[in-house]
Order: structure tokens, then C-alpha cells, then sequence
């Protein structure tokens, strides 16, 4: 009965009922109370201002996104859950203490949400809060979580050390640590996507999901670009006359043409790196098994570069046209 523009549902007598699905219509009262088989249930994009499921005992699946009048929902008795969707509700806090079987929870847009607690929830697997106004959130207990995101928050710290199964982030908006995080982890920041590829101590660095084709820059031009761990340095040094280098800082401002060792560490991850770009939620293209420059000079006519089909790196002529990677740290 989606999207029908219902603004009156009367399931009383329905008492096997397992699924119900009203989403996208105009209702402002709903009651499943002698709908006790329900297990799933979606009143998305309706003008809800309650949803009571306490006699819905063995619930799995709730979607109560899109209704903006809702601020509160007490689920203390649907211990079953597995998913909840309340994105875009006026929701403050939501009590998940009892819902222990949770693994899949969607606040994202809940503006007005400033407490979440999820240190009993170690089976969750996705969680968004994005858009809300969390200032702090404690995942150090969510073991299993695999995809997390606090873009668009208040948050300023965010210990991910102990996640070891994340493997999606987006912390777009916020000024947050990103120590932890392990390679191959798919990272949104600065509002450029991209995926970690070296991560030791503090120092975490992204390559870009995106790759072209361009020359390193004119021969005969020797700038002096002969680092083989600082690409920042060698792309400020090259920037100016050197299209390869310019198609990665166009990104922004941290964004650079990896130097020699750099680009070896992502070739060395090439793998794990190829399995998250391949996700159809990440859309990336694969690292190839053709040559990709550094931003390391060789002389005034060559630079280096690495053949990604073996990993070995040469130099070569500065006006020939490679693959090129961006990269940045975060």
C-alpha cells in the first residue's frame, strides 16, 4: 500500500501479518498493536508523529525515516531488531540499550540528535548518523562495524583503532583523527574519496579512486623534484609545468603526485586496494598493470615511474604519457 497518498490504515483484523509496507503516503496515526507477527515494518515518508511497536515483539526491520514530526521511539521490547531506519526524523536520542541484535542503524539527518549511545550494540555492521549533532560517539566497542558515517557532524575526535572490519568512512565535514584506519579502508574527506594505502602511527595516506592519462612535464626542464619519500615537496616544485602533477592538485590543496616510495606503497597494496575500488559503492577504477608516474625527477629529460604489472620502477621521458594517481595524507 505504498505510495497511495493513504491518509487513514486499518490492519486490526490482520493478525498473521509478517510485512507490512505503507511507506509514501499521507498517514498521521498507525496502529500494528494486534500485529504481533510483524517482523518487518516501513512507515517511511508518511506524517507520523508516533510509532508504537511495543506489542511487535519480533520486529526486525523498521523504517521510520522521512517523518518529521516523530521525536521519540521506544523499542526496549523489540529485542529481535536488526535494522533501523529513522533517518530524517526530529529524533534528540533513541535508548538502543536492549537491541542487541541491531546491525544495520541509519540516523543520518537527524538534526536535532545530540546523545547516542552504542557500546552495547557490538553485532552493528552499518551505522550513519551523518547530519546529526553528535559531539562525541564511543565505537570502540563496535568490533564488527563496516561501514561508518559521522560526515556532517560536530565531531572533533573519533577513535576508529579497534575496528579492524571498517572498511567504508566518511567523515566529510569533520576535523577528526583518522589514526587507525587500515589500508584498503575507503575514506570521504575534504569532499574527495579515496583509499587508504599506507597507514603507520599517525601518519595515514589516501589514494584517489580516479585515475588519468598525462605527461609528467617538458624535458630539458630540471626542477629539482628529487625526493623519493616527499611527493608534496616534489609537486610543489613541478605544479606549474607539469600536467600530471596539476590533474592531482585540482583535487585541492593537499592532494599531490606521489613520490617514488610512495607510489611503490601503492603498488604493494595493489590487491586490497583493487577489492575496494571494485565495490559498487565505492565505483572506483582499478589500479591497471600499465606504468604510473611519480613525482620523482630523474634528470633534466626523465623522471620515475613504476610498471605496475610487476612493481619494478625505471625512468623514462618526461613528455611521454603514463597513468597518473593522486594522493594525500590525512
Amino acid at each position: 500500500c505504498s505510495s497511495n497518498k493513504l491518509t487513514a490504515l486499518n490492519v486490526n483484523n490482520n493478525v498473521a501479518l509478517t510485512m507490512l509496507d505503507c511507506s509514501d503516503n499521507q498517514l498521521s496515526t498507525l496502529r500494528v498493536s494486534n500485529n504481533t507477527a510483524l517482523d518487518k515494518l516501513d512507515v517511511s515518508k508518511n506524517n507520523l508523529l508516533n510509532v508504537n511497536v511495543r506489542s511487535n515483539t519480533v520486529l526486525k526491520t523498521l523504517n521510520v525515516s522521512d517523518n518529521a514530526g516523530i521525536t521519540a521511539l521506544a523499542l526496549g521490547y523489540n529485542i529481535g531488531l536488526e535494522t533501523l531506519e529513522a533517518s530524517n526524523t526530529a529524533l534528540t536520542d533513541i535508548d538502543l540499550s536492549k537491541n542487541l541484535e541491531i546491525k544495520n542503524l541509519n540516523l543520518s539527518g537527524c538534526s536535532s540528535m545530540h546523545i547516542l549511545d552504542v557500546s552495547k550494540n557490538v553485532a552493528l555492521e552499518n551505522l550513519n548518523v551523518g547530519g546529526t549533532s553528535l559531539e562525541t560517539l564511543d565505537v570502540t566497542k563496535n568490533v564488527a562495524l563496516v561501514n561508518l558515517n559521522v560526515g556532517g557532524t560536530l565531531l572533533e575526535t573519533l577513535d576508529v583503532m579497534k575496528n579492524v572490519s571498517l572498511s567504508m568512512l566518511n567523515y566529510n565535514g569533520c576535523k577528526i583523527d583518522a589514526t587507525g584506519l587500515k589500508i584498503g579502508t575507503y575514506v570521504v574527506a575534504a569532499d574527495v574519496p579515496g583509499v587508504v594505502f599506507y597507514s603507520s602511527g599517525s601518519v595515514v595516506k589516501i589514494v584517489s579512486k580516479d585515475e588519468t592519462q598525462a605527461e609528467w612535464g617538458p624535458s630539458s626542464n630540471y626542477k629539482g623534484a628529487v625526493s623519493n619519500t616527499d611527493g608534496v615537496a616534489n609537486t610543489n616544485k613541478i605544479v606549474a609545468d607539469s600536467p600530471a602533477a596539476q590533474w592531482c592538485r585540482a583535487k585541492g590543496l593537499a592532494w599531490y603526485l606521489p613520490a617514488i616510495d610512495e607510489l611503490k606503497a601503492v603498488y604493494d597494496n595493489k590487491s586490497k586496494l583493487n577489492a575496494t575500488l571494485s565495490s559498487p559503492l565505492v565505483g572506483g577504477t582499478q589500479l591497471g598493470t600499465n606504468s604510473y608516474w611519480s613525482s620523482t625527477e630523474y634528470g633534466s629529460n626523465s623522471s620515475c615511474y613504476v610498471y605496475f604489472s610487476e612493481g619494478y620502477d625505471n625512468s623514462h621521458g618526461k613528455d611521454d604519457t603514463y597513468s597518473v594517481r593522486a594522493v594525500r595524507a590525512l
